[in-house]
C-alpha cells in the first residue's frame, strides 16, 4: 500500500485515490474491499473528519 504509505500523516481518503494511480484503474468496489481487508488486517486505520459538508474518512498506515 505505498501510497497510502507515501501520504503518511496526511492519510488518503476514497476521493484521494480516485486521483492516484494505480488505485484509479480500480473500481470503487474494489478499492473499498483493499481498504476493508486492510483495516481487517490492522495494517491501516482510519478516521473520519468533518467537513462543510459530507464527512470524509482518511486512511492512515499502521506503524513509523
Amino acid at each position: 500500500f505505498p501510497v497510502t504509505i507515501k501520504h503518511g500523516k496526511n492519510g488518503i481518503s476514497l476521493k484521494n485515490m480516485n486521483k492516484q494511480q494505480p488505485f484509479s484503474k480500480w473500481a470503487l468496489k474494489d478499492r473499498k474491499d483493499v481498504l476493508t481487508a486492510l483495516t481487517e488486517a490492522e495494517l491501516i486505520f482510519s478516521q473520519s473528519e468533518s467537513t462543510s459538508g459530507r464527512p470524509i474518512t482518511i486512511y492512515y498506515a499502521v506503524g513509523d
